[in-house]
């Protein structure tokens, strides 16, 4: 083991901050760096970096410096981009640049996330993951198979909250939505109503996933060599931290995939994407079997946390702005009276406002806020700037959702805003990323989120709860996280609008 010492540390952080600020000079007298904050000497913005809620500290950069913003963490260039249309000059355009992604030490190393697609380079088992996606999940026609499942599970959620509406358990509701529909359609695996030891498992690995991809969270992401201190040193619980995310990962990857190994061998396994892929491609090496065990992860990460937090965030909105509510269901009652059923994925082009009221709950909860950080494979000048090689471009997405040049008034709720002769942008275009790294599950988000709305609106009245005096009690908007932003829990109230409308999510059950 390499043992270092402080006079070694200072050394090497030295010898870092010179060879950047040479760097930088030779290109300054050129093209400058953007605009940002400014920073000490060797370690650069790291102390003004936030540690979260980073989206709050970056939407005030981006109102004081613009839509390009030049941060430094001890050497390491960062560049968040603030704006939809430079987002696509430079990630779409210019995709074959930037479609890279920032080494993290914590993450993709310590905890073992390196396999998965969020945190893959461009290289061959990138395009392997994207492939996959795009076959299964990635168009509109290879979606259609699914739609039975996730209008079924849409029914069966409105369901469960009909014989437990307590908003003490709204979210436990909705974790088992998100993660019966992507685990049924990964893996063939069907959840238990109730509690499931699977979907515990499949959460808290993403849960970790969001915490340790975090940009500028972890300091060993810095400075790696602090990995090789010893674990009894102050300041060093990320190595315990680390472990605890890899073995949980481990079981994640493997229980799974070895259950629906099981059920394919004794013949009772349902089509799910990975049991097509051992059936169609064949999986015969440790490499391929590694590399589908982690399309498999991924997959059901992108889709399951992101589901979930963004249904939460739904109704957290239908319960802070009930006209909203009311106006949906005014459009859904008109059709339910006409066709006499609950509305199915094919009846989207005829709710326009319940297809706004969707795309608005993307933009106002937007729960990957920061989007997860491309890297520059060259030097690049854009718009009379200079991007170094390997710098970290971060779309802020939140502030691309909420900047009030684009969006009139974007603190409210407002879908509206879509809808008549001029409507506002389409939030969805920034939401799920930019260039080669857009989310391969975009559709599926799309498609799950308007389920889960049409027939939750359709079905139920959402109300705000009261305190001991009869005051509504209005909850506050308070998300945390990493990578992917979380509300926190709120009280409110749950019931069936109607008997009649309650029966029509026991038809097929």
């Amino acid at each position: 083991m390499v043992k270092l010492t402080y006079i070694d540390i200072a050394a090497a952080a030295g010898t870092l901050y010179l060879a950047t600020k040479l760097v930088q000079r030779r290109h300054e007298k050129t093209k400058p760096l953007p605009p940002g904050p400014s920073g000490y000497p060797i370690i650069g913005n790291l102390l003004q970096w936030p540690k979260q809620k980073e989206w709050e500290v970056f939407t005030e950069w981006a109102k004081t410096y613009g839509d390009m913003v030049y941060v430094n963490i001890a050497g390491q260039s960062i560049i968040l981009v603030n704006s939809s249309e430079v987002a696509r000059d430079i990630l779409d355009r210019k995709g074959i640049i930037y479609s890279d992604r920032p080494y993290l030490h914590f993450g993709a190393t310590m905890s073992g996330y390196g396999s998965v697609t969020t945190l893959l380079n461009d290289s061959p088992a990138f395009k392997e993951h994207r492939k996959i996606f795009a076959q299964e999940i990635g168009s509109k026609k290879a979606l259609a198979r699914f739609d039975a499942l996730m209008e079924a599970e849409a029914k069966r959620f409105v369901r469960n909250i009909l014989k437990n509406s307590s908003s003490d358990v709204l979210f436990d509701h909705i974790r088992s939505l998100s993660a019966s529909i992507i685990l049924d359609i990964t893996y063939g695996y069907q959840v238990k109503d109730g509690q499931d030891d699977m979907v515990d498992l499949a959460l808290e690995a993403v849960h970790n996933f969001s915490v340790a991809a975090t940009p500028g969270a972890h300091i060993v992401d810095t400075f790696h060599w602090l990995e090789h201190l010893p674990g009894w040193l102050p300041g060093m619980g990320f190595k315990k931290q680390a472990q605890k995310y890899y073995l949980k990962l481990q079981d994640f990857i493997n229980i799974p995939y070895n259950i629906m190994l099981e059920n394919m061998a004794a013949g009772t396994a349902r089509p799910s994407v990975v049991a097509g892929y051992i059936q169609n491609q064949g999986v015969t090496t440790e490499e391929q079997q590694h590399l589908l065990k982690f399309a498999a992860a991924s997959m059901y990460g992108g889709g399951a946390d992101t589901s979930l937090h963004t249904t939460h965030g739904f109704f957290l909105n239908m319960v802070l702005h009930p006209e909203v509510q009311t106006k949906a269901q005014a459009e859904l009652d008109a059709f339910i009276e006409e066709e006499h059923r609950l509305p199915t994925l094919n009846d989207r082009a005829r709710l326009p406002y319940v297809e706004a009221l969707v795309m608005e709950v993307f933009r106002c909860t937007c729960v990957v806020r920061q989007g997860v950080a491309h890297q520059a494979r060259k030097e690049d000048i854009h718009n009379g700037y200079f991007i170094p090689k390997n710098t970290a471009v971060i779309p802020n997405i939140w502030y691309m959702c909420n900047n009030p040049e684009v969006y009139t008034n974007p603190s409210i709720f407002n879908p509206d805003r879509y809808l008549g002769e001029n409507p506002e942008p389409d939030p969805r275009t920034a939401v799920f990323g930019y260039g080669r790294r857009v989310c391969p599950g975009r559709l599926f988000a799309e498609n799950v989120l308007f389920m889960t709305c049409v027939t939750s609106l359709a079905v139920l009245d959402i109300s705000r709860a009261c305190d001991e005096a009869g005051n509504e009690i209005i909850p506050e908007e308070d998300w945390n996280g990493g990578v992917i932003a979380e509300a926190s829990k709120f009280k409110c109230i749950i019931k069936p609008r109607s008997a009649q409308k309650a029966a029509m999510v026991q038809i097929g059950a």
